[in-house]
């Protein structure tokens, strides 16, 4: 992490690699502000760079400011698709921060979308399970509720993230 410091520090603003590397860093030693920090100076440097708006995003996450997440998202998505197509881990993040932030119906369609790539991720089947539930119940929908039970028996490790956790449990029980 070092490196990435003094290899940040001295590219002088010059590239957003060596921003994003080190934010990366912070990130899987647990550093999030840290992280936050160095994806804002990636969007403050390099506006047309859509890693720091999606670093954001990501951080969001952990921060739990949703809104902020979905909004830098959101300049992320248009950025990918001027250059191309927008990436899967886009589309569940989009569904990811809907769920944290318990608004489940806006969520399901891009947990919907992402069930391609993500159906064997647990993390996912988690979200993707819970909405699928809360949305099941407020809509009186057994077809939706049988669809949750599915995807619900499909995580092996039902320990998961605290909040989730809980949430499911509540659902499921």
């Amino acid at each position: 992490m070092v490196l990435y410091y003094v290899a940040d520090s001295l590219a002088q603003n010059k590239a957003p690699i060596f921003k994003q590397n080190l934010a990366i860093q912070f990130m899987r030693f647990g550093k999030v502000d840290k992280a936050r920090e160095k994806y804002e100076e990636m969007v403050k440097y390099f506006p047309d760079n859509p890693e720091g708006y999606y670093g954001i995003g990501n951080t969001s996450i952990v921060i739990g400011d949703y809104d902020k997440g979905l909004e830098n998202l959101k300049q992320a998505e248009e950025i990918y698709k001027r250059s191309g197509k927008v990436k899967d881990d886009v589309v569940y993040m989009y569904g990811m921060l809907y769920a944290m932030k318990e608004d489940y119906e806006a969520g399901l369609p891009y947990l919907e979308d992402a069930y391609g790539t993500y159906k064997n991720d647990e993390g996912y089947l988690s979200l993707y399970s819970l909405s699928l539930i809360k949305i099941g119940k407020s809509r009186n929908d057994e077809k939706m509720i049988k669809k949750a039970n599915k995807m619900y028996n499909k995580i092996k490790n039902k320990e998961g993230v605290p909040d989730i956790k809980k949430k499911l449990a509540a659902e499921f029980s």
